[in-house]
């Protein structure tokens, strides 16, 4: 039993003796730790963000899609080499707005000023990968922006107005 103790110490030049397999076996738990935590903070931000950012129809905004009857046009927003196409959209009350990702970068489609999000039709940020989609009724007056969360120089803008 004291060879195999003696094996695991160190004795420096003052004579003092180490323990080294503890050393590096506190190295490793410490290093375990430390990433252990960071990856549970990682998990918990993104859990949480989509949770609270990602799409959520609302009792409101399923009640204004009710009054919309009738045929309504849709129009199509396209996102292409980092540029929305086109850059404004002129609808009316009940009209569609489909916006599509081309891109191979994942986009955090969101309405509203970059950090000041709002919802419409009761969407607040939405996630596409490339190829995918989502569409919204223009239920709302107004003149609004939407943009990517993760990159805020990729924007556009619609205006709704009343039926003539």
């Amino acid at each position: 039993m004291i060879d195999k103790c003696l094996k695991t110490l160190k004795v420096d030049e003052r004579g003092y003796a180490t323990v080294i397999s503890m050393k590096k076996s506190l190295s490793t738990a410490i290093i375990i730790g430390v990433l252990g935590v960071a990856g549970s903070v990682g998990f918990a931000t993104y859990y949480f963000a989509n949770l609270y950012l990602t799409s959520n129809r609302t009792a409101a905004s399923e009640s204004a899609r009710s009054h919309c009857h009738g045929q309504h046009a849709t129009y199509v927003v396209t996102i292409a080499g980092n540029v929305v196409t086109p850059q404004h959209t002129q609808a009316v009350w009940c009209d569609n707005l489909t916006i599509i990702n081309a891109d191979d970068t994942l986009r955090e489609i969101a309405f509203g000023k970059h950090d000041k999000h709002e919802t419409y039709d009761g969407v607040t940020q939405e996630s596409l990968k490339k190829d995918a989609s989502f569409s919204v009724v223009l239920n709302q007056l107004g003149t609004y922006t939407f943009h990517d969360h993760l990159n805020h120089d990729v924007a556009g803008d619609f205006t709704v107005t009343k039926i003539e």
